[in-house]
């Protein structure tokens, strides 16, 4: 109730709003997902500043142009990672190894550790994907095509 209490003399759906104000941390986050897991070169100090970066960029739009609000999310992860990578760069150098805790650092302590990739039929390296995972793809395309015909149904 606080959050609609707050919002009641504003244009649009509570929902919208909420969904809005959400999305400005959904591309920070995506970006920070994107260059933690996946670039060799990003550091502490760049992503953050990458998502101080993204958070400007995003008020900006909100405050001088008209940008629909579903778009945050990938102009906020898209200036996060261009923004935080260079930065790290900048302030950092350039990495000579993947930090441990990105996918190839992981990949690379496994077969330095000798730890075996799988137990149980299940991956424990983390970047590989699960044989009945891809279940979950199918189930999904399965689900939006029963979607579609129950609209004929009704």
């Amino acid at each position: 109730m606080v959050p609609a209490l707050m919002f009641i003399s504003s244009e649009g759906s509570v929902l919208e709003i909420l969904s809005k104000i959400g999305s400005f941390f959904v591309g920070a986050k995506l970006g920070c997902y994107g260059l933690g897991f996946y670039s060799k070169h990003a550091t502490e100090r760049g992503v953050l500043i990458g998502v101080a970066a993204g958070f400007i960029s995003l008020w900006a739009l909100e405050v001088w142009a008209d940008v629909a609000w579903p778009w945050y999310c990938a102009i906020g992860g898209f200036v996060t990672v261009a923004v935080g990578w260079a930065a790290s760069v900048l302030l950092d150098g350039w990495q000579q190894h993947y930090h441990p805790y990105t996918v190839k650092g992981q990949a690379t302590l496994f077969a330095e550790e000798n730890r075996p990739l799988k137990q149980d039929g299940w991956y424990l390296l983390p970047g590989k994907v699960d044989p009945w995972a891809y279940g979950l793809l199918v189930f999904f395309v399965l689900s939006l095509l029963g979607l579609w015909l129950f609209q004929y149904l009704i």
